[in-house]
C-alpha cells in the first residue's frame, strides 16, 4: 500500500471513528443492519453459516487466517447455537442494548430498509 493510500485510508478511518462516537443509538442500529442485510443475499433474516463464511473471506485484512477466525466469530455471534445468526443476535454482539431497547430499535432499522426497498422499485 502506498503511503498516499495508506493516508487516505488512515484519514477515513479517524473521520469514521468520529462520526461513530457521535451517532446516536439509532443511527448505529441502522448502520450494522445494512451490513447484516448486505451479508444476507438470500433475504431470509438470518445469516447461515456459508453467508458468513463468504463475507468474512472476502474482507481485505483477514486474507490468511480468513476461514478459522469466520468459523469463530460465527459462534460467538450465535448466542443460541442453533446454526444462523438472526437480526437481533447480529446486532446485540455488535452493540449491547437493554433487551427492549435493542428489539424497537432492530425493529425500526428493519422499517427503514424496508421503506428503501419499496421506494427503489
Amino acid at each position: 500500500m502506498s503511503k498516499k493510500t495508506w493516508d487516505g485510508a488512515l484519514a477515513a478511518g479517524l473521520l469514521l471513528g468520529q462520526f461513530w462516537a457521535m451517532a446516536s443509538d439509532q443511527a448505529k442500529v441502522d448502520a450494522n443492519y445494512d451490513v447484516f442485510a448486505t451479508i444476507d443475499k438470500n433475504n431470509d433474516t438470518l445469516i447461515s453459516s456459508t453467508e458468513f463464511d463468504s463475507y468474512w473471506a472476502a474482507r481485505p485484512d483477514k486474507e490468511a487466517t480468513a476461514k478459522k477466525e469466520g468459523k469463530a466469530q460465527f459462534k460467538k455471534i450465535d448466542k443460541n447455537g442453533d446454526g444462523v445468526i438472526d437480526e437481533e443476535e447480529y446486532v446485540v454482539y455488535l452493540m449491547p442494548l437493554p433487551d427492549d431497547e435493542l428489539k424497537a430499535k432492530v425493529a425500526a432499522a428493519k422499517a427503514k430498509k424496508a421503506k428503501e426497498k419499496a421506494a427503489k422499485l
